[in-house]
């Protein structure tokens, strides 16, 4: 059930694969603070101001985060991304991925400030993956179904659908935070999942800004049906 039929299944871990993630908002920030109401998303991992939250422990993350209700999507639920496919990764490391759309993350160095959508979304859009762009050292995109690492159990509206993943290096890629967009194998598309239980087919040519407002849940923008 959590396997899309048109994406190639090439991982070769023993891990239940998976191609449908959660919503972390268009925040780079997978494992860090929020930089207000605008990068929230359904499935994020924030920081609080405790005095134990350490944006370098993760034990410490985990106490400080709390879990998301329906009443805090204030931008409502036919406004807010849920879920979205993600094309599944090749063996059990992250490998150079012939086909496009890409599964391969890239390395990027980190942009400043770097809890902002632009300055991630120009920055990998600069990179333009190419045989010999740096690949970072972390496991296969959809590799496993029950981790929230970005590789596995979620993405971000950093960059536009079908474009391509940038991470920063952090414990060797596998906590990075960047650019993890969702991709699929439907030509042109991919089918997201929203709030309110409809699923809808997202254009690769969706603005930038329409698609950062999709991904928060909070953020008070104002979008329109036919602006997507």
């Amino acid at each position: 059930m959590f396997l899309c039929p048109s994406d190639i299944n090439r991982l070769t871990s023993v891990y239940g694969h998976i191609n449908y993630a959660g919503n972390s908002g268009n925040n780079p920030q997978f494992f860090g603070t929020s930089n207000g109401n605008q990068s929230n998303g359904l499935f994020e991992w924030v920081v609080s101001n405790a005095p134990d939250a350490s944006s370098d422990n993760v034990s410490n993350r985990a106490r400080s985060s709390n879990p998301i209700s329906w009443r805090d999507v204030t931008d409502g639920t036919s406004n807010t991304a849920a879920f979205s496919e993600k094309v599944k990764g090749v063996g059990t490391g992250n490998q150079k991925d012939p086909l496009q759309p890409n599964s391969t993350i890239y390395e990027v160095a980190a942009a400043t400030p770097d809890n902002l959508p632009d300055p991630y979304f120009n920055k990998c859009m600069a990179l333009r993956p190419s045989p010999a762009t740096t690949q970072g050292g972390t496991e296969s995109a959809g590799d496993h179904w029950w981790s929230g690492h970005p590789y596995a159990g979620r993405y971000n509206h950093v960059m536009t659908p079908n474009t391509w993943t940038c991470l920063y290096a952090v414990n060797g890629l596998t906590n990075g935070n960047g650019a993890m967009p969702p991709s699929s194998r439907h030509p042109g598309v991919i089918n997201v999942l929203f709030g309110d239980g409809t699923i809808r087919a997202i254009k690769n040519s969706i603005a930038k800004n329409v698609w950062w407002a999709l991904g928060s849940r909070n953020g008070g923008e104002v979008v329109s049906s036919d602006a997507f």
